[in-house]
């Protein structure tokens, strides 16, 4: 399993499938088998499967706050905005303190176009890791949608400082006016 999960973060999502199913038939109990080749198949976007795996993951052990997260955003994936914000609430009842929760959260709510609940979600999201890229800049382009250019502005700046390359560009043109 550990040669999968290794698969998984060199994006070798087919080899990774491959080797858990491998890990799966040996014994079909491996919550995080399960897991993790519903992960890799999420990136291959077999949404439909990623699900199925998922499910089982949580069958064997319902406390998999990942696995919740990740039907969370399977949902998202195909549209499915209310079973997406279930799913992710539950996997921030088992584990509260799950920044990419709150964000990936953050992300269906923008979509559903609730601006105040995703600021909200982005906001926890930061209290847990306050030195995330990718959250600054969601929380930035939202705070430009509110006319808060100067939060905003400090968001890119963060974003930026924190790895998000693309940050640079708005804080070039929206930032030293």
């Amino acid at each position: 399993m550990k040669t999968g999960i290794s698969l998984i973060g060199k994006k070798d999502y087919d080899n990774a499938i491959i080797n858990l199913s491998s890990a799966i038939a040996i014994d079909p109990l491996l919550s995080n088998a399960y897991f993790y080749r519903g992960v890799a198949k999420f990136h291959l976007n077999d949404i439909k499967n990623a699900l199925e795996d998922l499910n089982k993951s949580i069958k064997i052990d319902s406390k998999n706050n990942l696995a919740y997260n990740y039907k969370g955003r399977c949902w998202a994936e195909l549209g499915f905005n209310s079973e997406a914000l279930r799913e992710l609430g539950i996997a921030l009842t088992i584990d509260p303190k799950n920044a990419e929760s709150f964000y990936f959260r953050a992300i269906v709510k923008d979509k559903m176009k609730d601006m105040k609940g995703a600021l909200a979600d982005l906001n926890t999201a930061l209290a847990i890791d306050e030195s995330n890229g990718e959250y600054y800049f969601m929380r930035a382009q939202i705070r430009l949608s509110f006319k808060l250019k100067k939060n905003a502005c400090d968001d890119f700046h963060k974003a930026f400082t924190y790895g998000k390359k693309e940050a640079y560009d708005i804080i070039v043109k929206q930032c030293n006016e």
